[in-house]
């Protein structure tokens, strides 16, 4: 559905945050950095960044930067804001560095 969706430890659901309006693509991959939920999503892949209480900061379209199809790429942040997503078509790891607003 694109949600997503925020638990306790315990499993109890805590938050659920909709995807933006006209965003029926699908996800490609979540990560967490220290402060931010991140969000790989679409077709034409782009990168949205969101606050731990559920605010979109952030929707970056990442274009035609992929040689492979969005289905084959991996998707991983570090706790200091960098965002890497590997494109195995082309044998690289591209390395984006955000700069967000702190919460």
């Amino acid at each position: 559905s694109g949600r997503i969706a925020k638990y306790t430890n315990a499993g109890a659901q805590v938050a659920l945050w909709d995807p933006p309006a006209g965003a029926a693509e699908p996800l490609r991959g979540i990560a967490v950095s220290r402060q931010h939920v991140l969000v790989l999503r679409g077709q034409e892949p782009q990168l949205e960044a969101w606050s731990f209480d559920g605010q979109r900061l952030l929707t970056e379209s990442l274009g035609s930067r992929f040689d492979a199809p969005p289905e084959d790429l991996y998707f991983a942040a570090s706790r200091d804001e960098q965002v890497f997503v590997l494109d195995p078509a082309a044998l690289r790891i591209l390395r984006f560095r955000l700069n967000l607003p702190s919460p």
